[in-house]
């Protein structure tokens, strides 16, 4: 096994989780919502050349609060 397939295990079950929940596997961005309600985080967007993201496109961060940040391109192409 390899080191990425307990991650790739629990996007599988939150995936699973929040389709049974009513979240429409065809749209990204309702499993992008419901994931983050299901992990009680909260999403805040950015500008693509925020240098929060370190040339990432999204990033997961947890100071005092965890925290989903993807950038304002992304918008377009989740089609929110």
């Amino acid at each position: 096994m390899d080191a990425f397939e307990p991650i790739r295990e629990s996007a599988r079950q939150l995936h699973g989780a929040v389709v049974a929940a009513g979240a429409d596997s065809s749209q990204p961005i309702a499993l992008i919502n419901a994931a983050i309600s299901e992990l009680d985080l909260e999403l805040f967007w950015l500008p693509a050349n925020d240098p929060a993201l370190k040339g990432a496109q999204a990033c997961l961060m947890s100071r005092r609060e965890p925290y989903v940040v993807p950038t304002r391109a992304m918008t377009q192409r989740v089609q929110l």
